[in-house]
């Protein structure tokens, strides 16, 4: 494949295990690039966990915009490696959620998506890490990670998006757990507009911090408004204001889990202040009773202890003109 390549180039970092084939990706990207007269290159990562050694290489060759191409799993691995960098980032999505654009504006369109790239309107974003690790959406300790290593299943069968969170939703209530953590918020807002959250007058104050125990369903810090394929669980949620959204899920059982998810489809479950808490903060430090399946943009892990930090306006995303909050 013909690329200009080198210094001054837009780079295409392309996951070819994404959700949708990226070949026809591949030839939409050429197509539009010689159309427009961009100089481009799309590097393809060789091994599914490469993504990182090939957006740094990327970065060292000059590129003015390197451009994730997949999805939300995907954009976790080049963030975390454009974060600091100075140089933009860019997002075509073609993965089976593309959940985080959904708080940036960016079409899944490709040719609109695109077009957005060409045009190079910045915004500088926050983004977030759990141990140093980097996140750009959500990053959630509990049912939700229970539920993304249910959706990776239901994904090799053929099922993706809305349907594959839906239906592993309901095989991580069969398999239903609750956890209990001391937890520590700092930088504790509420949001304007929302309930009041009896969850925080339950807290103890120690210096900055609200301090307690308690026992949930989920914890998720929240960057962008979307998880699970469109679930709105943070719906207020700014991607440049400094805070995250957590939404704390409280210990529910079955029946009432199952009552909440209409509810969570149209991010209303944060109106019931017996279902969840709702507020924001800029610092979280967890310790649970044992190890704990976390996700972050998706990609789980296991761990005890988490730090949460957030990242004041971390990395620029090129994004459309105009955007709604």
């Amino acid at each position: 494949m013909n690329q200009t390549g080198g210094a001054s180039a837009i780079h295409f970092i392309v996951n070819p295990w994404a959700g949708k084939r990226t070949a026809p990706v591949e030839d939409a990207i050429l197509r539009y690039a010689e159309a427009n007269n961009l100089r481009w290159q799309i590097d393809v990562a060789r091994e599914k966990y490469s993504l990182k050694q090939t957006t740094q290489k990327a970065i060292e060759a000059g590129a003015i915009c390197v451009v994730s191409v997949g999805g939300d799993g995907t954009l976790n691995d080049v963030s975390g490696v454009v974060m600091g960098s100075g140089v933009p980032l860019g997002i075509l999505p073609c993965g089976t959620g593309n959940d985080f654009i959904k708080s940036v504006g960016i079409p899944t369109d490709l040719t609109r998506a695109l077009d957005v790239i060409r045009a190079q309107h910045r915004r500088a974003v926050d983004m977030g890490s759990v141990n140093g690790v980097p996140f750009i959406n959500i990053a959630g300790a509990g049912f939700d990670a229970d539920v993304d290593i249910y959706i990776k299943r239901y994904k090799g069968m053929g099922l993706s998006g809305l349907p594959a969170y839906l239906a592993a939703t309901l095989q991580a209530v069969a398999a239903y757990d609750t956890h209990e953590a001391r937890v520590e918020f700092r930088g504790v807002e509420a949001i304007p507009g929302t309930v009041e959250q009896p969850f925080l007058t339950g807290l103890k104050c120690e210096g900055d911090a609200l301090v307690g125990d308690l026992r949930m369903l989920l914890i998720a810090a929240c960057n962008g408004r979307h998880f699970g394929g469109g679930m709105p669980i943070a719906p207020q949620a700014i991607v440049d204001d400094g805070r995250f959204d957590v939404c704390v899920v409280h210990a529910l059982n079955r029946r009432t889990i199952l009552k909440m998810l209409p509810g969570l489809l149209k991010g209303k479950h944060v109106e019931k202040s017996e279902v969840c808490a709702y507020f924001r903060a800029n610092e979280i430090r967890l310790r649970f009773d044992r190890p704990v399946n976390t996700e972050l943009d998706g990609e789980v892990s296991q761990w005890k202890d988490l730090h949460i930090l957030l990242h004041p306006k971390a990395i620029d995303v090129i994004v459309p003109h105009a955007i709604e909050e």
